[in-house]
C-alpha cells in the first residue's frame, strides 16, 4: 500500500515537473521570438554614433535627493559613467533630514560656490511664484 501511495507520487512528481519545464520553456522560445526583432532593429540604429557624435545638444540631468543618504553615491557615480558627449548632473537636495548632503560633499570632494546674482538683463524672467492662475 505505501509502495503503491509512494510510487504514485513519483509518477506525479515527475508529470508536474515536465509540466513546469515545459511552460518554462515555452514561455523562454516565447521570449526569444519577440526579442529578435529588437536585437535585428538596433544592429542597424545609430545609437552607438549618435551617443559620441558632437552634434547632439548638451543636456542637464536633475536628480531629487530627499533623503537619499545610502544610495545617492551610487546613483550619481552611475549618472556619471553614461556615455554621452555633454552632460551635467544637477542634485536637487530639498531639506534632507538625514545627511546626503554631507555624503555627497565629502564623496565628490565638492566645494562651496557663492551665490550668483541675477544680472540686469535676466530680471525680466518671471519665477513660478509670480505666475497667477
Amino acid at each position: 500500500m505505501i509502495r503503491d501511495l509512494l510510487l504514485a507520487y513519483g509518477v506525479f512528481a515527475i508529470y508536474y515537473i515536465m509540466t513546469v519545464y515545459s511552460i518554462y520553456f515555452f514561455v523562454m522560445l516565447n521570449s526569444f521570438r519577440r526579442l529578435l526583432p529588437i536585437l535585428k532593429g538596433t544592429k542597424f540604429a545609430r545609437f552607438q554614433s549618435l551617443s559620441v557624435s558632437e552634434h547632439v545638444p548638451p543636456v542637464s540631468i536633475l536628480v531629487p535627493s530627499y533623503n537619499e543618504e545610502l544610495t545617492i553615491i551610487e546613483n550619481v557615480r552611475s549618472l556619471l559613467s553614461l556615455e554621452y558627449p555633454e552632460y551635467e548632473v544637477v542634485v536637487v537636495n530639498d531639506g534632507s533630514k538625514d545627511q546626503t548632503l554631507q555624503v555627497l560633499v565629502e564623496a565628490f570632494e565638492l566645494e562651496k560656490m557663492p551665490q550668483q546674482q541675477v544680472s540686469e538683463s535676466n530680471q525680466h524672467l518671471v519665477t513660478a511664484s509670480q505666475i497667477k492662475a
